[in-house]
């Protein structure tokens, strides 16, 4: 798969677009977009962030307004938010996700060195490519990172690749174009989803989500805009024996957040515990910085207010 992108930049008050030409063998041609958001002043390198699972650029709405910062770039990956989804008939791959963020930041923009603010599913994309590429990385912020959690299991990664493979032929079709919900249904949806799933946000936190999370096609009806792929574990995730490796690697500075009811705590302490000791891998010269508050997984969005300093003192160092 080859990626051609070309921008059309505007102000986080509207939308930053990428548009992605992707060359499947010598006929089959497909275009897509990532849409991001662009918070102040574009003449200044930006920090890059990366959102969760089902999450998009808007999930750090609240957030940006209380940071120190002078430019950020939010982005919708590819099947979330208004970005595009991977072409129709293929599987969702992890790799494809570090593709897309190696073109915009080596290719596109040239430039040497990024910093990355990162959220669960973002921030396991985010530390992956620290990983790979550590000269290309200034600093990394996790906000309660999801990678052990998401990580393939030696003892259950068969049976997830037999579930994702039936899944994945099932919906060769990437979008979702079953019923749609009024305004106050689709709120609801994604409330009580994320209720289900054990990561609960406030009614007003959805709203925020579904900005960008579900488009109208007629009056008061919407749908979702994520991938429905995204319901299976995708290939190609790193192993955890993989990822004690990558921790080692990493040479930039690294402030990690851990709220009290976080992804980590709340699944598995276990994975908290493997976490917490392949980060103390990290490159010795790196300066790694653990700060735990109270909080859910959405903490960022939710309570901005208790993050925020960790970061401008972060960034400003």
């Amino acid at each position: 798969m080859v990626l051609y992108l070309f921008l059309f930049c505007t102000d986080h008050s509207s939308n930053h677009f990428l548009l992605i030409y992707c060359i499947l063998g010598q006929q089959s041609f497909h275009h897509y977009k990532i849409i991001c958001k662009w918070w102040g002043c574009r003449q200044t390198q930006p920090i890059i962030t990366t959102h969760g699972l089902f999450d998009n650029a808007g999930s750090f709405d609240t957030l940006l307004p209380l940071l120190n910062t002078k430019s950020v770039l939010c982005l919708d990956l590819p099947g979330h938010g208004l970005s595009s989804h991977f072409p129709d008939g293929l599987a969702i791959h992890f790799q494809q996700y570090l593709l897309v963020l190696r073109y915009i930041f080596t290719e596109y923009y040239k430039w040497n060195k990024v910093s990355l603010m990162c959220h669960s599913f973002g921030s396991s994309v985010g530390f992956a490519y620290a990983g790979f590429y550590p000269e290309h990385i200034d600093r990394m912020v996790n906000l309660d990172c999801g990678r052990f959690w998401t990580a393939g299991k030696m003892k259950t990664l068969v049976e997830d690749y037999r579930a994702s493979t039936d899944g994945f032929n099932n919906d060769l079709e990437s979008h979702n174009n079953g019923q749609g919900f009024s305004w106050e249904e689709t709120i609801s949806k994604l409330y009580e989803g994320r209720v289900r799933f054990g990561l609960p946000i406030s009614r007003k936190s959805c709203e925020i989500i579904a900005k960008r999370g579900a488009v109208q096609y007629a009056e008061n009806k919407y749908r979702f805009t994520h991938d429905k792929r995204l319901r299976y574990r995708s290939f190609g995730r790193c192993t955890t024996k993989l990822l004690s490796e990558l921790a080692e690697r990493i040479s930039c500075d690294v402030l990690n957040i851990s709220p009290s009811n976080g992804i980590n705590i709340h699944y598995s302490s276990t994975n908290y515990d493997e976490w917490q000791d392949n980060m103390k891998k990290l490159n010795k010269g790196t300066n790694l910085i653990d700060v735990k508050v109270e909080g859910g997984h959405h903490v960022h969005l939710e309570n901005p207010e208790i993050v925020a300093p960790f970061l401008n003192d972060f960034f400003k160092s």
